[in-house]
């Protein structure tokens, strides 16, 4: 077939009737208009319907409404199919083929009104809208070529034109390189498409270009600058001259290059269905030139054409599904690429059938060890069909005793068969694809359900231990990690004794995926963990990993326990089967994990400033000789730093300094004078160096000149800031007067006390020698070395004397980054710091919000599990009946000075070992405080009273226990539900706050409130029964913190933070226990204060009472003997007034039973009687 001739009109207009009679009435428009009308324009080599494009943007709402709309032209371009290489260039390209054609005409014919006029609208850019509201006298084109700019007649070039385009218009050169220049923009010719730039950028830098050459300042001096004579030349190009310059070649940019388009031929090979439509189109266009009608296919779809197949997910699982080992192999290697790079977005419920397909695969491992093929049963007819079938609704119970019962085949593990090798790289890639899916929260949680995957993690994870199978394992156990916390797995469930027996294992992976997995079991259900049948040595060897060195073991392995130790039972079979004390000490030593050391210091005393000296320090001769060569007044700044600091409160008198400066630069030894400063501008330059420093006159009755605010040094520094050291030898050769020179480094002072204190003789190599034999002592301050027994070589002295050395000056290091030195100041040397004191506390791990983590964290809350339930346990019962020691004192007591250091010195696991404490106290203190009122009062009701409180405050006590434990479910959503992540409920923790505390504070007010009907039958004068009254009363210290702590309560769990809740609320706690642990033992204090002052008696009675008294019985308390207060004074009256009569009595008070009853009988005692016998009475 010969190829269509090349003026062959594009497939992409359509011949109609319609379309020609469109040209025709558009092409006579424009030449009624005098305006270029190109028919077919090309946009991206592809030729644009003039007359569908007219209807789109008609449809649209014309040319004003789509040019105002963002990107509507851009939708325009992709509906003409421009490609998207550089769609904005092709959007505003087809714009301008609208603007130029169509736009007057959509004005005339759909708007009816008058377009305007065509230098306005097709000689000018199709940038912008507003074509309606269009006119001469509204509108005025930009500063740029097509304004005609040249010197042509126009608009923009009379009045309207700028300041500097005139200017620049009159200064062209003439000749023909202004002609040239003039010429450089001429319009296109009339029938020449004239394709406009673009981009937008255009326009900044032309604007940019037009500012710079409207100032004229600035344009005058570029012309002095590079105004020269020139001389007639053919190369010469005025545009290299601004002079010449006009404002439209100042304007000028070449034309941008439009992209490249790079078309890929298409040929059967990259593209056979285009290539076949594209011989199609050929084959029907020559038909049509030869008169032949192609055949119409309209609405039938070819065989094909239409469907492009599944995508490559549906492909994958059909792939899967097929059971065909090629199909397969495809299947899988790009699952396990998608589920990797897809993960997120991969999920289970999209794909029906695609687990269980992955299940189906799975299970084929078996058959590589076993003589088993797994077949899964949807069916639920009772008992299953045979060994080989799988439940998959409800599981299969039995699976681990199937899978014992099986015959095993023979492996070599060193040498697989290609069969084999293939078989388990398919197994094991679609292990490792569902192990990636589950990743996903979604599709763990819709394949939980799944039981032929719960069936297929037993079989995984009792395979024979072989090579072949580890990483199959591992695939499986990361599986059930995602999985448990789904799951409420019971003692007998295979998955749950497969996932114990992994504790029996060498491989470390193993151990720790299945100790999370455990630990990980109904986390996300409302049935709580309780982790039984735990056999003894998994225990024991989770004890065990305890003490290694292995963070996420160890991490993994206190997971365990805390789950572990949080049912009672468990604890019960614990301290029953294993040595806890171990795990004990293990626990109390992992609360020191990590633990960082810190040290703060405190002062409580303010700084003291010590007294200014009253003499300018010598200044060292290495300091002097830096200062030697530099200039002044330079020298001076530096020679007043390094002896004089500032101190607003201090002065120096300008004479004083100024000799100074004289003698220290005035004559120094080996060198001639030094060029100073004058006085004057020494002094000024004082005020200079020091800001606060200025010099005044001191009125008086002799007025002095002074420089306020600067103090002398008491020690040198240099100019770095590093202080001299000084000699403190008693004077020269052993005199009175100390030495007081300074040095900056221990040689020269050694050299110096060597040479001027001890007299040696220096050699000329430097060295002292050491032949000489005299007395030499130690006169160094407060030193007695050689005065008793004087050194006779001068090398004893000399290496005794290094001991008196400075250490030496260690250079600073520079800062490696740059910038302006810190703020801080440092401290003036005369500031004497006050006293202090270092306190140390402890850091252990903690997260961002400052709380305690990690491996201490998890220590503590296993043992508060401990100090919880042991005492609930069957053991302790047992022990308790014996009379043994308790548990709870037998595991806790030998480390409670420990757990007592980490309260006070860990800041990060205060609160939880002071709740651990807390449990173990505040429960005794309320009925501690009532069993002390058996020892003061007899009465058989007011005792029946007290034993109703005391049981009902043990009932409270166990019942606040219960409740705390409790409080979430599940328990570790207490501390975890701020996180966000997990699920749970709690009850009003704020509720139950103010109902224990509520309860509390009228349980105090009651046990108060008992005692005063008590007090007031005693036989007592009135101030005694006050006396006693008080001394009960000191409760009401402990009710009156009781209400400020349940004050505290009031935003008790209301933010995210609990440490930030529990402060104020631990604060009033931990003082109620002090409290109340004081007020408890008050009677006790009096035996205590009578053995400290034994002159202290107190009595019974004053001398207006009555001489009766109710005591305790003995067997319960010690007898007091009363004695009658004033027996002095009264027989110093006796005997001035008469005979006086005197008898003294014990009063004695037992319980009698008789007839089953208990009678109260008191006996007066009476002591020392006449007849020397004691008399008794029966009350």
């Amino acid at each position: 077939m010969a190829p269509p001739s090349r003026t062959a009109r594009e497939p992409s207009i359509p011949s109609t009737p319609e379309y020609t009679q469109f040209l025709q009435k558009l092409a006579a428009y424009h030449e009624k208009r005098g305006t270029n009308f190109e028919p077919e324009p090309k946009v991206a080599n592809r030729r644009i319907d003039l007359l569908h494009l007219f209807d789109l943007v008609v449809e649209r709402g014309g040319y004003d409404k789509v040019s105002d709309e963002k990107l509507a032209w851009r939708k325009l371009a992709q509906e003409f199919h421009l490609g998207t290489g550089n769609l904005p260039a092709y959007a505003f390209t087809l714009k301008s083929v609208y603007y130029k054609n169509l736009a007057a005409y959509e004005i005339s014919t759909v708007h009816g009104k008058e377009p305007p006029p065509k230098e306005i609208l097709e000689e000018t850019t199709a940038k912008g809208s507003g074509l309606l509201t269009r006119t001469l006298e509204n509108y005025r084109p930009s500063v740029r070529r097509e304004t005609s700019a040249l010197g042509l007649d126009s608009d923009g070039s009379g009045d309207d034109g700028t300041p500097a385009r005139d200017t620049m218009a009159t200064e062209e050169t003439p000749g023909s390189g202004g002609r040239a220049t003039r010429g450089l923009r001429q319009a296109p010719p009339p029938r020449q498409m004239w394709q406009p730039e673009p981009q937008t950028s255009r326009q900044t830098r032309n604007v940019a270009a037009s500012s710079h050459t409207s100032t004229p300042q600035q344009h005058q001096s570029q012309q002095q600058q590079h105004q020269q004579l020139r001389g007639a030349s053919t190369s010469y190009n005025p545009s290299s001259n601004t002079d010449n310059m006009s404002l439209a070649v100042a304007n000028y940019e070449p034309r941008p290059q439009m992209p490249l388009t790079l078309r890929q031929v298409i040929t059967p090979g990259n593209s056979a269905v285009e290539f076949a439509r594209l011989q199609k189109v050929l084959r029907d266009a020559a038909a049509a030139a030869h008169g032949r009608a192609p055949l119409s296919t309209k609405g039938i779809m070819l065989p094909g054409t239409g469907f492009d197949g599944p995508n490559i997910y549906v492909r994958c699982l059909c792939a899967l599904r097929s059971g065909i080992p090629a199909e397969q192999d495809y299947a899988l290697h790009h699952l396990v690429k998608i589920s990797m790079e897809r993960g997120d977005k991969y999920r289970f419920e999209g794909f029906p059938g695609l687990a269980e397909a992955l299940v189906e695969k799975v299970l084929e491992v078996s058959s590589l060890f076993y003589r088993v093929d797994w077949e899964v049963s949807y069916t639920d007819d009772g008992d299953m069909i045979s060994v080989d079938t799988i439940n998959g609704l409800n599981g299969t119970p039995d699976i681990l005793q199937r899978i014992s019962a099986l015959a095993k085949l023979k492996v070599d593990d060193n040498i697989h068969t290609a069969e084999f090798s293939d078989k388990m790289l398919q197994i094991n890639e679609a292990a490792l694809t569902l192990r990636n899916m589950v990743m996903l929260e979604e599709n763990a949680q819709y394949v939980y359900e799944l039981s032929p995957l719960r069936d297929f993690l037993s079989i995984a994870l009792n395979l024979p231990n072989l090579e072949s199978v580890v990483e199959l394992k591992h695939y499986a156990l990361d599986i059930a990690e995602q999985m448990t916390k789904y799951l409420h797995l019971n003692e007998t469930d295979p998955l749950y004794v497969s996932l114990l027996n992994q504790l029996n294992s060498n491989d470390r992976g193993a151990i720790l995926t299945a100790l999370r997995a455990i630990g990980r079991i109904s986390m996300n259900l409302e049935e709580n963990n309780l982790l039984q049948g735990v056999p003894v040595v998994a225990i024991e060897k989770i004890i065990d990993w305890t003490m290694l060195n292995d963070e996420d073991l160890v991490h993994a392995c206190l997971d365990f326990l805390y789950q572990y130790t949080a049912v009672v039972k468990n604890v019960d079979f614990l301290i029953s089967e294993l040595q806890v004390e171990p795990l004990i000490n293990q626990l109390v030593r992992l609360l020191h994990h990590g633990v960082k050391i810190i040290e703060r210091e405190f002062y409580y005393a303010r700084d003291t400033k010590s007294p200014a000296p009253t003499a300018i320090a010598a200044l060292p001769k290495e300091i002097f000789s830096q200062l030697v060569p530099i200039e002044e007044p330079e020298r001076s700044s530096q020679w007043l730093r390094c002896l004089f600091e500032e101190d607003p409160d201090e002065s120096i008198t300008q004479i004083t300094l100024w000799q100074a400066y004289q003698a220290c630069f005035s004559l120094p030894p080996g060198t001639s004078n030094v060029n100073m400063l004058a006085a004057a501008d020494f002094i000024k330059n004082v005020s200079t160096t020091f800001e606060k420093a200025s010099a005044q006159v001191q009125s008086g009755a002799a007025p002095k000149f002074i420089i306020k605010g600067i103090r002398m040094r008491s020690v040198p520094v240099d100019p770095k800031g590093e202080e001299a050291s000084k000699c403190l030898w008693q004077g020269p050769f052993g005199g009175a007067e100390p030495c007081g020179k300074f040095f900056m480094s221990p040689e020269a002072m050694f050299q110096h006390i060597l040479r001027e204190h001890l007299g040696a003789r220096q050699l000329d190599d430097g060295k002292f020698d050491n032949t000489a034999t005299r007395d030499y002592r130690c006169l160094w301050d407060r030193c007695h070395r050689f005065k008793s027994a004087p050194a006779t070589k001068l090398l004893d002295i000399a290496n005794h004397i290094k001991v008196h050395l400075p250490p030496r000056h260690v250079p600073r290091k520079e800062p490696e980054h740059f910038g302006p030195p810190p703020a801080k100041k440092s401290k003036p040397s005369y500031i004497v710091s006050g006293p202090k004191r270092s306190l140390t506390f402890q850091v252990t791990a903690q997260d961002e919000r400052q709380e305690a983590a990690g491996i201490p964290l998890s220590a503590v809350l296993v043992l508060r599990n401990l100090a919880r339930n042991i005492s609930k346990t069957d053991a302790e019962a047992a022990t308790k009946l014996a009379g043994g020691v308790s548990w709870l004192d037998r595991l806790f007591k030998p480390v409670e000075p420990r757990l007592f250091e980490v309260l006070a010195h860990n800041k990060s696991l205060l609160y939880w070992v002071e709740e651990i404490l807390y449990c173990l106290s505040i429960s005794l203190l309320k009925i501690a405080f009532l069993l002390f009122f058996f020892r003061i009062f007899p009465s058989r009701r007011f005792r029946q009273v007290v034993w109703c409180l005391v049981g009902l405050n043990s009932v409270l006590a166990i019942t606040y226990t219960i409740i705390i434990c409790t409080i979430c479910r599940p328990l570790y959503y207490i501390w975890t539900q701020w996180e966000g992540e997990h699920e749970g409920s709690c009850i009003d923790i704020n509720a139950f706050a103010f109902a224990n505390a509520g309860i509390s504070i009228f349980m105090d007010l009651v046990t108060l409130c008992l005692p005063i009907s008590q007090i007031r039958r005693l036989q007592l004068g009135f101030k005694k029964k006050i006396a006693v009254s008080s001394m009960l009363s000191v409760g009401i210290i402990v009710t009156i913190i009781s209400i400020l702590r349940f004050r505290s309560l009031v935003n008790f769990a209301k933010n995210w933070n609990q440490t930030w809740d529990l402060f104020d609320p631990g604060f009033w706690s931990v003082m109620e226990i002090d409290i109340g642990l004081i007020c408890v033992c008050m009677p006790s204090y009096r035996v205590l204060f009578i053995r400290i002052f034994t002159t202290f008696k107190p009595s019974c009675v004053d001398s207006g009472a009555s001489q009766k008294r109710f005591s305790v019985n003995p067997n319960l308390m010690a007898r007091i003997d009363c004695e009658v207060p004033g027996r002095e004074e009264r027989r110093r009256s006796a005997k001035s007034e008469g005979i006086a009569y005197e008898r003294n009595y014990n009063v004695e008070f037992t319980d009698r039973v008789e007839n089953g009853s208990i009678e109260s009988v008191a006996q007066m005692v009476e002591i020392q009687g006449g007849d020397g016998r004691r008399r008794r009475s029966v009350a």
